[in-house]
């Protein structure tokens, strides 16, 4: 948040020289700019942080703080599988087991990717 004020500020500071450089004016970048502001103009109280979800949102923090952990767990398991791939040693029951495991937990992984994506949308949105 302190870095969302610290652009913010920056965005509403007129700027020393009459135009910066690439900035204001027709550019390709002037849709983000603020009417009758300077500086930079992007409004950046909609931009969601960096895990795509809105950081005022509890439940999407939640949700968030879920998936993470769940991401984490995946890989654990993932690396315990391919440990036990790797231990194997060419038996074909134990060897097949352990690439399905490390094949489920890649759905897995991927499926908690999108949960991701969707939950970051939904969140934004409403």
């Amino acid at each position: 948040d302190s870095l969302r004020e610290a652009v913010a500020a920056d965005a509403n500071k007129q700027p020393d020289s009459p135009e910066p450089p690439g900035g204001g004016g027709g550019g390709p970048g002037a849709s983000n700019q603020r009417p009758g502001g300077g500086g930079s103009g992007i409004d950046v109280s909609t931009l969601p942080n960096s895990s795509g979800v809105a950081s005022n949102s509890k439940v999407g923090d939640t949700i968030t703080l879920v998936l993470n952990i769940m991401g984490a767990v995946s890989v654990l398991i993932i690396t315990i599988a391919g440990f036990k791939y790797a231990m194997s040693m060419g038996h074909p029951d134990a060897t097949k087991r352990a690439k399905d495991t490390i094949l489920y937990a890649l759905i897995g992984l991927v499926v908690i990717m999108f949960a991701r994506v969707i939950v970051g949308f939904v969140v934004t949105k409403l």
